[in-house]
């Protein structure tokens, strides 16, 4: 027995939603589901389909390149603040001197530049 060319995915015959009764037929019908139960009911045609035209099956969005680097520069600044909060504790004030300086690097790279320059 030869096995099948079809690169469709095998669902079997008669698989219907049981929220709304969409089937695969209708599916490829109209090219949409009938209601959100329909990406289980289904998720084995639709997944692979999913794979071969993105280069994933999961949605990451994406993220403006400013916002990005804001956010790295808080995730930093929270960090050095909590570093410095320490080293004060225990008394490490040359470390402690060196964390102000470092938060003072980071909160001068959020300030906007000004424009045209003076």
């Amino acid at each position: 027995m030869k096995a099948s060319l079809s690169n469709e995915p095998v669902v079997p015959s008669g698989v219907q939603c049981e929220q709304c009764g969409f089937t695969q037929s209708d599916f490829k019908k109209h090219g949409r589901f009938g209601c959100p139960q329909c990406y289980q009911t289904f998720s084995g045609v639709i997944e692979p389909m999913l794979s071969s035209m993105h280069k994933g099956t999961a949605h990451t969005g994406k993220v403006p390149l400013r916002a990005l680097n804001r956010k790295s520069l808080n995730e930093k600044l929270s960090k050095l603040e909590g570093e410095l909060d320490d080293a004060i504790k225990s008394e490490r004030y040359e470390d402690a001197a060196r964390f102000r300086d470092e938060i003072l690097q980071v909160k001068q790279a959020f300030e906007p530049k000004p424009a045209g320059g003076v």
